[in-house]
């Protein structure tokens, strides 16, 4: 491809495999994206209509993995893709991941 990288290629995760698709606009391989899609759907399905202290938790524990493999944009990233499956998600995750990398309330 003219005017693009090898390195562009690359999952922005692994950094080690060819990036095939993206969440929303990170750009990442097969095996990257099925990690990814696990954090997206844990999030989407714990954030029901009962939060103790274990579900906060976990809230946040998805948060720090997600801001680890690939920062604020994937934290953006799995917002947008868990809202969809629910809703609620958005109005949680700005209490619950302030704080967690570059994400703010």
């Amino acid at each position: 491809m003219a005017g693009i990288s090898e390195k562009e290629l690359l999952c922005k995760l692994c950094q080690k495999n060819q990036a095939i698709t993206k969440v929303y606009s990170v750009e990442v391989c097969k095996s990257c994206l099925d990690q990814v899609n696990i954090l997206i759907q844990e999030l989407a399905r714990i954030i029901g209509t009962e939060f103790g202290t274990t579900v906060v938790r976990r809230i946040r524990e998805i948060g720090e993995e997600v801001n680890r493999i690939g920062g604020m944009n994937l934290m953006i990233d799995v917002s947008m893709k868990s809202s969809e499956i629910n809703p609620r998600v958005r109005a949680f995750l700005g209490k619950y991941w302030d704080g967690i990398g570059e994400w703010v309330d």
